[in-house]
């Protein structure tokens, strides 16, 4: 399953690179940024089926995470090009950090009981 999420990944990588050197209104800044949300979330979903969890933290976990990288791909639309004062990029943050948190959290449930 981690092998269909990397190539996945990988490949909505290319396609953002793809995007962001065809399409003049998305700004270097931005595909970056996308791309960087692309990474982490491959990253955690490969987290996700590596970690010994239990079958309903990993389900819904494995539904939690692409939504919450749908909206960070979103903010990452439209973000600002700095990094000063940009509340895009701290939602982010805020959500990339949240997931880890939840990750964490089921990780020591699901060892506990």
């Amino acid at each position: 399953m981690k092998n269909i999420f990397v190539v996945v990944g990988s490949i909505v990588l290319l396609l953002n690179a793809m995007f962001g050197l065809m399409i003049s209104a998305y700004p270097t800044f931005n595909c970056l940024l996308n791309s960087g949300v692309i990474m982490v979330s491959t990253l955690l979903l490969v987290l996700i089926s590596t970690i010994k969890l239990k079958d309903g933290f990993r389900v819904s976990l494995g539904i939690l995470f692409p939504v919450c990288s749908i909206a960070e791909y979103i903010c990452g639309l439209c973000a600002p090009n700095r990094f000063e004062d940009n509340l895009s990029l701290i939602i982010i943050l805020l959500l990339v950090l949240l997931q880890i948190i939840m990750l964490v959290l089921t990780n020591y449930l699901s060892k506990t009981n």
